[in-house]
């Protein structure tokens, strides 16, 4: 993930999506002592929440400010994998009013 400039990854495949891991997990997994190497990708998947690219930026915060998911797909009108919109996206672009706009797309 470092290697490839990432900071979440999304577990599944379309129409399978199972969740998102991102550096904050294998962080915190590694803190809590699970062996990275042996530990399955279900032990540390954020749960997963769904927006589209039209989601007005007030609708994605109230989400987001639940506490989980920590970050949210970004999906079209088929339900393709845009991106990927997280919480710094909305602190750094808040006072745009959708996702497109906002440019939370450059994951």
């Amino acid at each position: 993930m470092c290697s490839a400039g990432l900071e979440e990854l999304v577990v599944g495949g379309p129409g399978e999506w199972c969740g998102i891991v991102s550096d904050h997990d294998i962080v915190g997994a590694v803190a809590d002592g699970l062996n990275l190497e042996t530990t399955a990708v279900s032990m540390i998947v954020q749960p997963l929440g769904v927006v589209t690219r039209d989601s007005p930026v007030e609708q994605v915060v109230r989400i987001l400010r639940r506490g989980e998911p920590r970050s949210l797909l970004v999906v079209d009108e088929l339900h393709r994998l845009l991106g990927v919109v997280s919480r710094t996206d909305l602190l750094i672009e808040g006072s745009e009013r959708s996702l497109v706009a906002a440019g939370a797309l450059a994951h």
